[in-house]
């Protein structure tokens, strides 16, 4: 009976699944205001992959990351189509632009699952919106917190500690022969362990690297692990595994022992494991990390003020929360934050499009059935950022100008858009507009598309002049059709609305002068999907408009 009764008590409306109602227009009349009344904006959960959005969120409230791959996005020797942080950086201008207006993630979530590493690693959902491999959000979670800040260091060529995770060292030895083997990386979330000792022998026995000394140790006891003491053994834990030894040239059961070097460079990550029933924990706010490089003293997560060693404070920033709205239900991904520069450090709840403030016993506090913990972001408390990675990327960010000033494509071929004569150079500056006096290195950059690029000049006062006046017109093309459902009345209901994508922009100025009305960006964008419908009488794309070494435009990929 209690159980029955533990299940009749629902998630809270706030924490359920946000649902579009889509009308005749599909999005444009749904009114978003009514869900956020905060100036952070939230992201719309109608694409692929959208449970990607509160991990989103939560590396956007992250100020180390977010610097960082913001700057990336601001360099111009990125030459990848496809580069993940650069396209994260974009996503995360954009929501600091919008001061509370909605925005979609869907171009970063295309180029996610363009990505072959995404795929293989089942990172993607399938076409009907579910896990590839029924794997758990939660889970799925973490393995894409990971994916994306392993590809975020690689990218961005970090010249210090990345500012999520930590750096552990890996000490393996073999009690026979005492072969020994050393080695440091990298760990960018600590992976905590059931509370329950039976969990980790269940873990040893399927296969899983639990310790077979504390796995047989902690078999017989019925009180579970706190929190603090999960924290511990995550940061410093001894496994003992069956494997290769090559002094003895045959397996043996060696003993690894894995410990952190250094306090966390800006933020710790944790990831939880899913259990058969619901967690009974309360998050700790703040606790007081041990770490010690030389391994003097044990590694040690302990509450404030209790420690006496070498210690820093860890402050609660983040938590990732898969929800039900059933207990047979569909889950869905939300995310607390800390809000930034809140005077009483308050909370957010950010559940796709729905932001709204929250209250911290309901961010820490875990035990209803609806409600699992994925992830926990721990950051340096305020006092302790002198080490914080963050430091390393306070160089001031500076618009690029180059995509303003230099029309050309890393699609640019020997086949096709090849600049014209000086003769059809002429005739295009005459077309543009009779009588106009256009420099011969304006002209020089011509492309068929008819655009004149900016002068420096030009550049430099879009940049810093309120005043330029430029109009643009984007032309779009169907990936993917509506999705209706046709009652037998002839009534039609919309599910999903058309998805389209960029096929062509064009940027006019519109200051005034010789130049009145000329082009500077006049782009078609290269495809990289199939296409579904050109729409060309409202579009004017024709067949091989957006295929490179086809198209007889000048085409960019969409990051350019």
């Amino acid at each position: 009976q209690q159980q029955q009764q533990a299940t009749t008590a629902l998630a809270p409306s706030q924490l359920r699944r946000m649902r579009i109602e889509y009308s005749r227009f599909g999005v444009e009349d749904f009114d978003f205001s009514l869900y956020n009344g905060t100036r952070w904006s939230g992201l719309e959960g109608d694409v692929s992959n959208a449970y990607a959005n509160a991990l989103l969120q939560l590396l956007y409230f992250s100020d180390g990351f977010r610097s960082i791959v913001v700057e990336h996005s601001r360099d111009d020797d990125c030459a990848d189509a496809s580069c993940l942080s650069c396209h994260l950086g974009f996503l995360f201008r954009m929501l600091s632009d919008a001061n509370g207006a909605s925005c979609h993630a869907s171009l970063l979530l295309r180029v996610l699952a363009e990505r072959p590493e995404a795929a293989a690693l089942a990172l993607l959902e399938d076409a009907d919106g579910n896990p590839a491999t029924s794997t758990p959000y939660a889970v799925l979670a973490q393995h894409l917190l990971r994916f994306v800040l392993e590809q975020a260091a690689n990218e961005c060529e970090l010249t210090c500690e990345p500012p999520i995770g930590f750096a552990q060292r890996t000490r393996t030895v073999c009690p026979a022969c005492g072969t020994a083997a050393e080695r440091t990386a990298h760990v960018f979330a600590g992976d905590l362990e059931p509370p329950q000792g039976s969990a980790a022998l269940a873990s040893l026995l399927a296969g899983g690297a639990a310790s077979v000394r504390r796995a047989d140790t902690q078999r017989g006891s019925d009180q579970p692990a706190d929190f603090l003491t999960l924290v511990s053994r995550a940061l410093a834990r001894s496994d003992t595994t069956r494997a290769w030894c090559a002094g003895c040239r045959s397996f043996q059961l060696l003993r690894t022992d894995k410990r952190i070097t250094a306090p966390p460079a800006g933020i710790l990550a944790l990831n939880f494991p899913v259990l058969d029933a619901a967690w009974q924990l309360s998050l700790p706010n703040e606790f007081d990390l041990e770490v010690s490089a030389d391994g003097d003293y044990p590694v040690r997560a302990l509450p404030p003020g209790e420690g006496d060693g070498q210690q820093c404070r860890m402050q609660l920033a983040a938590v990732v929360s898969s929800i039900r709205d059933t207990p047979k239900g569909a889950e869905h991904l939300v995310v607390h934050v800390r809000e930034p520069r809140s005077a009483g450090g308050g909370w957010l709840l950010l559940n796709d499009f729905l932001v709204q403030p929250a209250a911290e016993s309901s961010v820490v506090a875990f035990g209803d059935w609806w409600r699992t913990p994925s992830i926990a972001l721990y950051a340096l408390a305020p006092g302790d950022e002198e080490t914080s990675a963050t430091q390393c990327y306070s160089a001031p960010s500076m618009s690029s100008t180059l995509i303003l000033t230099a029309p050309t494509s890393i699609l640019d071929t020997t086949t096709s858009h090849k600049g014209l004569t000086i003769n059809q150079r002429r005739r295009v500056g005459k077309a543009v507009k009779p009588n106009y006096s256009i420099p011969r290195s304006r002209l020089a950059a011509a492309k068929r598309n008819m655009a004149v690029p900016l002068t420096q000049a030009e550049a430099a006062r879009l940049l810093t002049d309120q005043s330029f006046r430029c109009a643009l017109d984007a032309e779009f093309v169907v990936l993917e059709a509506a999705k209706m459902e046709v009652f037998g009345d002839g009534t039609r209901e919309l599910h999903r609305p058309p998805v389209h994508t960029l096929a062509r922009l064009s940027v006019v100025r519109a200051n005034g002068g010789l130049l009145h009305g000329v082009p500077f960006i006049d782009d078609y964008v290269a495809a990289t999907r199939p296409i579904e419908d050109l729409a060309t009488q409202y579009s004017g794309i024709h067949a091989g408009d957006l295929t490179p070494g086809v198209s007889p435009h000048k085409l960019s990929t969409m990051k350019e």
